[in-house]
């Protein structure tokens, strides 16, 4: 699993919806937010949820259909929450059964 660090050099050829969890307390790979890069192509602002210490924001407005989502897990550090917690194995489940890769135009 990787964040932050990924997107600077990701250049995918057509729009990709994309994942990404991430504690807030990551002193290993510093919380950025939802990466600028991931960004573009998107408009509006996310659709915000928040349940216990999970803040989810969602930009469905963005090129082709794609979906970019932002799972912020307050106070978590570089670990996998427990599954009281937040279970992100079924997390990344629903998202990618949801949004699986676009065809090629």
């Amino acid at each position: 699993m990787e964040g932050a660090l990924w997107g600077r050099s990701c250049r995918p050829t057509q729009p990709v919806s994309v994942l990404q969890i991430h504690g807030t307390a990551d002193t290993v790979v510093p919380y950025p937010g939802m990466v600028r890069e991931l960004l573009d192509g998107c408009k509006g602002p996310p659709l915000r949820e928040v349940a216990g210490i999970v803040v989810k924001d969602t930009y469905t407005n963005c090129q082709a259909g794609a979906t970019l989502a932002l799972y912020s897990v307050q106070g978590l550090d570089h670990n996998i929450a427990s599954p009281q917690q937040f279970n992100e194995a079924q997390a990344i489940w629903r998202f990618f059964a949801n949004h699986p890769k676009l065809a090629s135009s």
